[in-house]
């Protein structure tokens, strides 16, 4: 598996980084993703809602530091819901969950042409159980860096 010091590397060497595999391993290191500079890690989401937490916004401001310090990355901002739901209901708050961390970055000074948004709904589970823990590990943001 890859890890998330070499995702970085890649990133760092000019390739393309954070397929969702290495924002699982991001997400699983917790804060240290951020702390070593990327992938950046996911942000989660209350059932039924794109409204940041306070833990959410923290992240987003560690997210904003790495990026103001290494302004020649891009980043999509991925909306991802739980399976329960419309694939149109799931589509919808994925793009509500995108762009409420996206308009957070921005407000951080991140420049918007740099972050764009795509919702894959509840179409990529990080955790594809049926389990009220799984659910919870699939209502994210992730973060796809390139350059």
């Amino acid at each position: 598996p890859r890890c998330l010091l070499a995702a970085w590397r890649r990133a760092e060497e000019g390739g393309l980084t954070a397929a969702p595999k290495d924002l699982a391993a991001a997400s699983a290191a917790g804060a240290a993703g951020a702390t070593a500079g990327g992938p950046l890690v996911d942000i989660r989401f209350e059932l039924d809602s794109s409204a940041l937490s306070d833990e959410a916004r923290g992240t987003l401001e560690k997210h904003a530091l790495w990026l103001q310090g290494h302004r020649d990355v891009k980043v999509t901002v991925e909306g991802q819901c739980d399976e329960r739901g419309t694939v149109e209901y799931n589509l919808a708050l994925g793009e509500q969950r995108a762009r409420a961390a996206r308009d957070y970055l921005v407000s951080l000074g991140v420049a918007a042409e740099r972050l764009r948004i795509v919702s894959y709904g509840k179409e990529r589970p990080l955790d594809p159980g049926n389990t009220e823990a799984a659910y919870a590990r699939n209502r994210r943001a992730s973060f796809a860096v390139y350059r």
